[in-house]
């Protein structure tokens, strides 16, 4: 193996759970909206696929489907998100974030991002646009397809 690519996969795998890693403190710090970052992934997850099962949702956030269903049970009764009935199929269960959850969810996001843009701007802007293409390549290589795998 090329020494470029196996460097490169050390990088990875050090520096992405870094990065999680201070994202979840700045949650932490966050207390007044008390959301974590396994409920922000839920939220984020349903504003993007609203009306998911819970079965797509576990799948996503990679949990379990009975670890899965507690934290929605916690996040429906804290009204961020409903339980409903599919119009299609009775027996199946749809889930979608409420106003509540939606106004969590954006401020989760501000805060998030004010946070990694104080970070960010230390770097010259050549550095932030290596961060930037490295992103989207990074992005594309392992995007999801249309049904929840990773496209190859």
């Amino acid at each position: 193996m090329n020494q470029a690519p196996l460097d490169t996969v050390q990088q990875v795998i050090e520096v992405i759970p870094l990065i999680m890693r201070t994202i979840r403190v700045k949650f932490r710090e966050r207390r007044k909206a008390s959301i974590n970052v396994a409920q922000f992934r839920v939220l984020a997850f349903l504003n993007n696929n609203a009306g998911a099962s819970l079965s797509d949702l576990a799948y996503s956030v990679g949990q379990t489907l009975p670890a899965m269903s507690s934290l929605v049970d916690h996040l429906v009764r804290r009204k961020l998100i409903t339980r409903e009935k599919s119009a299609e199929d009775r027996r199946k269960i749809t889930l979608k974030l409420t106003l509540e959850g939606q106004q969590e969810l954006h401020a989760a996001y501000q805060y998030t991002e004010r946070f990694l843009e104080e970070k960010l701007s230390s770097l010259s802007a050549e550095d932030l646009d290596i961060v930037l293409q490295s992103m989207k390549i990074l992005r594309n290589l392992f995007q999801m397809d249309g049904e929840g795998e990773i496209a190859l």
